[in-house]
């Protein structure tokens, strides 16, 4: 029986390749999410809400001004428009930095990732914990 689904077998080498690479970096990025305090369910539902709208966005930009607009992904994700913004931005990026998925596709480690940017992937509610921390 033919579904129509497109096996591994089916595509050419190069494509197959990018398909891989693209899966990895988005089991690290939802890793990374977690590793710096985003719930699991947040960080796969949003990252599959924001693959998926990327790929029907022309480009990041795009994307990103689509996705900080939408309410609806926050209401699912029983989270506040900061923290949606939030994970946006660490997912996509800034007009002023590359984000999350970019940087794994682009061969940057997780371990580099977190180090380098863990304020800017952290989820609201945490830095406002850990600010109250350094204030007492």
């Amino acid at each position: 029986m033919n579904t129509g689904a497109t096996t591994a077998t089916d595509l050419d080498p190069t494509t197959a390749a990018t398909i891989a690479r693209v899966r990895a970096a988005t089991r690290v990025t939802i890793a990374v999410l977690v590793a710096v305090g985003w719930p699991q369910d947040v960080a796969l539902a949003g990252l599959e809400h924001i693959t998926t709208t990327l790929t029907t966005a022309a480009g990041v930009p795009a994307a990103r001004d689509r996705l900080r607009k939408d309410r609806h992904p926050a209401a699912e994700l029983d989270i506040d428009r900061a923290a949606w913004t939030r994970l946006v931005s660490a997912v996509l990026g800034t007009p002023a930095r590359h984000g999350l998925l970019h940087r794994l596709l682009a061969g940057h480690t997780a371990r580099l990732v977190i180090e380098q940017d863990a304020h800017d992937l952290t989820p609201p509610h945490q830095l406002d914990a850990q600010e109250a921390g350094h204030a007492a």
